[in-house]
């Protein structure tokens, strides 16, 4: 299972060749397959994989935490602002290397606290 057009779409075709795999609009209706026994696994982006499965599929689904793929991501900002440019390159260096990083990581994937207020 995966949604349609997207890296986990991707990923899937490559890695599992002999599986038989179905794609999805939503992420949500892809995990809802997974979630009522008509599918194996689910692969899509780690966040709403580790939401989804702690939160709806605690006690009957797993989360497998370990990365499938490495999809590194980027900042769009706009050109011809070299002190912005500096600024960002030195906060995301100070925040990995400060234990910032890891804090923010911890807070919104290690720990469910945060859901009740958002949903």
């Amino acid at each position: 299972m995966t949604k349609l057009g997207v890296t986990g779409e991707i990923a899937t075709r490559k890695m599992f060749k002999k599986a038989k795999i179905r794609t999805f609009e939503t992420e949500a209706d892809a995990a809802q397959e997974v979630l009522n026994g008509n599918a194996d696994a689910l692969v899509y982006d780690k966040p709403y994989n580790a939401i989804f499965f702690a939160q709806k599929g605690k006690g009957t689904l797993v989360h497998l935490d370990e990365d499938l793929t490495y999809e590194p991501l980027g900042w769009g900002i706009r050109k011809g602002d070299p002190d912005f440019i500096n600024w960002l390159n030195n906060f995301l260096n100070q925040a990995k290397h400060d234990g910032t990083y890891e804090k923010i990581y911890d807070k919104w994937f290690n720990n469910d606290a945060w859901q009740s207020k958002v949903m």
